[in-house]
């Protein structure tokens, strides 16, 4: 991130809705971006770090997978690998994909997300 108009792209492709407040924060993205240890993990990851197929056909645990149809960050083959590998036999596995979720829901609709947690814990409880 040489400059901050390159900070305020990257953050406008985190969020649905950018906050009134972000192309204050590119200046603080930036210099974060610049701290050796994260240039040190963005340089270091590789395709041996993400999850293989058999890596997730291990999960045991019920799943919620949020995927926001505003991400502008990751590509939708990203989706469709994990819509191919998630295992749904052994255990609940609940793909939503909600408009007005970006990269960063927590961010977008901290509520929302958290509604959608508690949803699907109740509907983990209401099934056993």
């Amino acid at each position: 991130m040489p400059g901050d108009a390159e900070a305020r792209a990257f953050l406008g492709r985190l969020y649905h809705d950018a906050p009134w407040f972000m192309p204050y924060l590119a200046g603080t993205v930036r210099q974060l971006f610049q701290r050796a240890q994260i240039r040190d993990l963005l340089h270091s990851i590789n395709l041996d770090d993400a999850f293989s197929p058999e890596d997730l056909a291990r999960l045991s645990v019920p799943t919620l997978f949020l995927w926001g149809r505003s991400e502008r960050l990751l590509p939708d083959d990203h989706l469709r690998y994990f819509r191919e590998h998630l295992p749904r036999a052994r255990a609940p596995v609940q793909i939503d994909e909600p408009e007005d979720f970006g990269h960063c829901p927590h961010l977008d609709a901290p509520a929302d997300v958290v509604r959608r947690i508690a949803a699907f814990g109740a509907s983990l409880s209401a099934a056993s």
